[in-house]
């Protein structure tokens, strides 16, 4: 985008803002060998007194200062950055939850993450507009890092960052769907879009900066109250109470917040948060969900009124909540990319766009409902995870077959527990309407894959693009069940528990259009017993094996149903010649699947046996233990490493002594993080 353009479409110019005077030569003699030489001066031109181009803020070198408040791991330190000059900086230098905006400093021309097209209207379709030089690479990744700690920390809207390297600048907007990135000029030769920039910038309100309006900080005794009612989730770091508005009929309702339960650690996506929160006006205790849809799946206020006007068992019941009404609530770039389709014009395409984007536009919604949940992993027992992952099982079944209702994101963040033992099933903003036959698989409106990576069923894992159905959740209860059973329960020895996870529910790889598969595992496990065997047992749990078993059995048929074993072209083995061999090459399959035959047809089958199991008299009390296979950490995957290298040496030496070859490979290390994921975004 051109910088007139990047102006024109993101600077909110109020009435009344006078025009800057022209900037003066304020960088042509910025000239440094090493980066960290560059702040000063560039810091201390742009805070001129004279030009007053940004009254009311101040820019501070936060590059040596990582904020204390960041979680461990995450203590990065940003470029020069912009606060209000009200803003104690003396202690606390660097504060991503009251940073206005962003610097990125880097020393060269080569150090530019993109590459501007050679031509304003040729071949930009296939233009790769992300540098793929390793100075461009590495900075795209230094770049991306400060938003996205800034926009999980603070209650963001957008956000603006301004890159400098060498003698040129970009301009960045960011915001829950894309970045919009202006071309580069020379801010030394042509000084006035950087002076302009800011001159705009720090004479708009704070809407027009990105700040969101439906939230504030809280007063002292607003303050007082969230510390004492809330202290159950106090967070682990400091941390302000905020207050967050919510549109209820015609009047807003406003709740305390001070410790969340969960994050939205993503830049692009949902970047889903949640928090236990207090009724200012009420006076109860709530939990509020802060996340930015996709316009085209449904509202979630819409489908929890549908679920609690139905008398669903086991979901959330809704007190309030709606997408936020206001002209910052929806993201912006997604309008200017190529597969954006215009109601009036139909698909267009900007004369600046480089590539092609798959993105879509985003709201910004919240809800509040009744209980505070606990996450699945506070189970105690064997019994107690079967019971609570039984209950969300039940509000599946019901969702689905008395409103249609198809959920989408069976997972351990999503399936949660109440005081009381009880489970419920979270999150439906995934959820979708379809259509549901008696004696047929149902038809979803959308063909996409959805889902927590570690938990997606192995049809859709393995063909990715197929409709997501009942059956695929079905499949996603047993990985979730499977899951917390390795990590937390006794069983028969693996041989390489951490190994197993990994192939399990962390396998993926990239193919060349990008798209994320996996799955192999998943259905060699169901297929052949790989990676558990036919022996593998909970212990002392014949409950819960026998569980695990039939589940296995069942989803096999399902398997085999979706992907029925490949068949070679018969046209191809005609030859009469090779007639004898025919019966070798061509297994047909014993018995051709009808749905209607399978165990998984519908939910009947897994409710009786989950009502047997659970009523079974042998159940072992409080049998959960520490987590078996802990996650992966930098200190451990690094002694796991040197092992593996000495073990390699050693075996690659004795074998070269008995004259043999030998091939190393490599051990890959896990995290086992969990990916939460839909078409074309996290």
């Amino acid at each position: 985008m051109s910088v007139q353009d990047f102006f024109d479409e993101f600077l909110i110019i109020l009435p009344g803002t006078p025009p800057p005077s022209k900037t003066p030569n304020l960088f042509g003699k910025l000239a440094v060998q090493k980066k960290i030489l560059m702040y000063d001066p560039f810091i201390k031109a742009i805070s001129c007194f004279e030009l007053n181009l940004i009254p009311r803020f101040k820019i501070v070198d936060t590059s040596s200062h990582p904020d204390i408040r960041s979680h461990t791991g995450k203590k990065i330190k940003p470029g020069p950055s912009m606060y209000r000059t009200t803003l104690d900086t003396s202690t606390k230098v660097t504060q991503f939850n009251k940073l206005e905006l962003h610097f990125e400093l880097e020393l060269a021309d080569t150090d530019d993450p993109f590459c501007d097209p050679l031509s304003s209207d040729i071949g930009r379709t296939e233009w790769e507009f992300e540098s793929q030089a390793n100075k461009g690479r590495d900075c795209q990744g230094q770049l991306t890092k400060y938003p996205i700690e800034w926009c999980s920390r603070g209650h963001l809207t957008f956000a603006f960052t301004i890159l400098i390297f060498g003698s040129s600048a970009r301009f960045i907007r960011w915001d829950r769907s894309a970045a919009v990135v202006s071309e580069k000029f020379s801010y030394k030769m042509n000084r006035q879009p950087l002076g302009e920039f800011l001159w705009y910038f720090t004479r708009m309100d704070d809407v027009g900066r990105g700040k969101d309006d439906t939230v504030r900080e809280a007063s002292v005794e607003e303050t007082r109250t969230a510390h004492d009612k809330l202290k159950k989730w106090k967070p682990k770091l400091e941390r302000s109470v905020f207050v967050f508005t919510i549109q209820a009929d015609s009047n807003g309702r406003d709740f305390l917040e001070w410790g969340s339960m969960a994050n939205g650690e993503s830049l692009i996506g949902r970047a889903t948060r949640a928090y236990p929160v207090r009724g200012v006006q009420e006076k109860v205790l709530r939990f509020l969900k802060d996340s930015w849809r996709g316009m085209h799946f449904g509202s979630e206020s819409d489908i929890l009124r549908t679920l609690n006007d139905a008398c669903i068992r086991n979901v959330p019941q809704l007190i309030c909540g709606e997408d936020i009404d206001g002209h910052c609530h929806s993201t912006r770039s997604h309008s200017f990319a190529a597969n954006y389709m215009d109601e009036n014009i139909g698909p267009k395409r900007m004369l600046w766009e480089c590539g092609i984007h798959n993105t879509m536009q985003r709201v910004y919604y919240r809800l509040v409902s009744r209980d505070i949940g606990l996450h699945l992993i506070r189970f105690k027992s064997s019994k107690d995870l079967m019971q609570v992952v039984y209950d969300a099982f039940i509000a599946h079944k019901e969702a689905y077959e008395k409103c249609n209702i198809l959920h989408g994101d069976i997972s351990d963040k999503n399936v949660m527990m109440k005081e009381n033992g009880d489970g419920f099933l979270n999150d439906w903003d995934l959820a979708k309407c379809v259509t549901v036959s008696r004696d047929a698989e149902e038809i979803p409106r959308d063909h996409e894959r959805t889902g927590t990576w570690q938990f997606i069923s192995t049809p859709n894992l393995l063909k990715p693009g197929k409709v997501h159905t009942a059956q695929d959740d079905m499949e996603s209860f047993f990985h979730l069940v499977l899951y917390h059973g390795i990590k937390y329960l006794q069983h028969t020895p693996l041989r390489d528990a951490r190994a197993t996870m990994v192939k399990i529910f962390d396998e993926c790889s990239i193919d060349p259009a990008g798209t994320c598969r996996g799955g192999d595992a998943k259905y060699s496990m169901f297929m052949n017993r790989a990676h558990i065997e036919r022996n593998f047992a909970f212990t002392d749990n014949a409950p819960l094996t026998f569980w695990l078993n039939f589940s296995m059995g069942a989803i096999k048929q399902w398997i085999e149903y979706e992907i029925p074993p490949i068949i070679p072209d018969h046209a191809y083995l005609q030859d009469s010649h090779f007639s004898r061999h025919r019966a070798t090459v061509i297994t047909e399959p014993s018995q051709s699947l009808d749905f209607s035959r399978l165990i998984l047809k519908d939910h009947t089958a897994f409710v009786e046996i989950w009502q047997d199991v659970l009523s079974h008299p042998k159940w072992p009390d409080n049998d959960k233990t520490s987590d078996q296979v802990p996650p992966v950490t930098a200190k451990s995957l690094a002694a796991s490493s040197k092992r593996a290298r000495n073990e390699a040496e050693q075996e690659s030496s004795n074998k070269r002594k008995k004259s043999m070859s030998s091939h190393h490979i490599p051990i890959q290390g896990s995290s086992l993080r969990q990916s939460r994921i839909s078409s074309g975004s996290g």
